[in-house]
């Protein structure tokens, strides 16, 4: 989905951010991100051309849940006050651009990184969310379904489900709470060892 500088300035103008100057393509490969520069700052507009409105509202409930408790990147509102809006068809939302880095997969993150994940990873799961969520082995399965068979990856989640499929063990040992599903080193923002930004929480669930 190409997008040009005026369809964004078009976009932007349903939010108080002003002009845009700039704008640099961030990520396109599920969703669509764009780093924008306008004349009021640095924003992240975020197109969601694969996801469903439901989990974007789930996404929505469980980010105002965290947001006092970890660090997130804090969405703009738009003029008429809401988190995001519908246009030609798809959700769009605008955040605020945290600076920093995004460790690339194979890079390695620092005993300090590491101890803050941990802290952080244990701050959602001890968050209540009352929300409805797809169970986990439902959701494992439909994401099995769109790699690539006998992958690396196909491999990890196929053997995630036998984990989950004995969760009535881990029950035992483990509280139930609410899980990220999805963190990896493309979803934290750093800055000089330290975690700025924990991203995308559309998987998260706390069903299993």
């Amino acid at each position: 989905m190409k997008i040009t500088k005026q369809q964004i300035n078009d976009i932007i103008r349903n939010w108080d951010i002003g002009e845009i100057k700039t704008y640099q393509l961030l990520y396109s490969h599920w969703n669509i991100s764009y780093k924008i520069i306008t004349t009021k700052g640095d924003f992240i507009l975020k197109i969601l051309t694969m996801q469903e409105e439901k989990i974007l509202k789930k996404e929505l409930k469980i980010i105002s849940l965290l947001k006092n408790k970890i660090p997130i990147r804090s969405l703009i509102k738009s003029k008429s006050g809401k988190d995001y809006l519908i246009i030609k068809g798809y959700p769009i939302l605008v955040a605020e651009f945290v600076e920093g880095r995004i460790l690339k997969n194979g890079s390695q993150a620092s005993i300090n990184i590491l101890k803050q994940l941990r802290k952080y990873l244990a701050l959602i799961h001890k968050t209540k969310f009352n929300g409805n969520t797809t169970p986990v082995l439902e959701q494992i399965n439909e994401i099995t379904k769109k790699v690539k068979k006998n992958s690396l990856e196909y491999k990890s989640l196929k053997k995630c489900m036998s984990i989950i499929k004995q969760r009535d063990f881990y029950k035992q040992i483990f509280p139930k709470g609410l899980v990220h599903m999805d963190i990896h080193t493309e979803n934290m923002i750093i800055r000089n060892d330290k975690i700025m930004a924990i991203l995308d929480f559309e998987d998260a669930n706390n069903n299993y």
